[in-house]
């Protein structure tokens, strides 16, 4: 059957069976476990007008398709979706780490209490370059692929250790430690 959400509520304590369609209205916010995500995806469809925030994600999530989640809280490790439109809004790592193992442009998405970034080999991701600082200042940035970040404006205080490619879209004034420059630099 189809469950409607015409108020705020959180799920995440309620055991749901047989799962239907499940329609989100504008203005409201539904929370459901990962679990809870995964069974209204495979039972039926999932129509987001409001906010839909996902918990407890964790583990291996590149064949997850959250482009209707809101917010994606991680409740351990995870390996991001295996595309860009895959993504959530938001992903509120909680200090857990973060691994890209498809090529995937992250720009678009807010990443908030960040720890640790790992690039797989052979893996491209783009951040932005406050993205890039805040895993090199929150925890730690593994690049065995290839991460880019274009920029421009004031980069004095960013950290961009770890980048493969700046490249330069205005004016910028480079950052102000030798360990905080990428790699290479294209000043197109």
């Amino acid at each position: 059957k189809a469950i409607t959400v015409n108020a705020d509520i959180d799920l995440t304590g309620v055991s749901i069976s047989n799962h239907g369609n499940l329609t989100v209205n504008f203005g409201k916010t539904a929370t459901l476990t990962l679990t809870q995500f995964d069974s209204f995806q495979s039972g039926g469809t999932l129509s987001n007008s409001g906010t839909l925030n996902v918990t407890t994600a964790s583990g291996d999530l590149s064949a997850k398709n959250f482009s209707s989640v809101n917010s994606l809280t991680l409740s351990g490790g995870a390996t991001l979706p295996d595309g860009t439109s895959d993504l959530p809004d938001t992903i509120n790592a909680a200090g857990k780490a973060i691994t890209v193992a498809s090529s995937i442009d992250l720009t678009g998405v807010t990443i908030t209490n960040n720890q640790n970034l790992t690039i797989n080999s052979s893996q491209i991701a783009l951040l932005t370059a406050s993205q890039v600082t805040a895993f090199n200042t929150g925890g730690t940035l593994t690049n065995s692929g290839t991460l880019n970040v274009s920029a421009s404006g004031d980069l004095t205080s960013e950290d961009l250790g770890g980048v493969s490619t700046l490249t330069l879209t205005n004016a910028t004034t480079l950052p102000n430690a030798t360990s905080d420059m990428p790699t290479a630099m294209n000043a197109a």
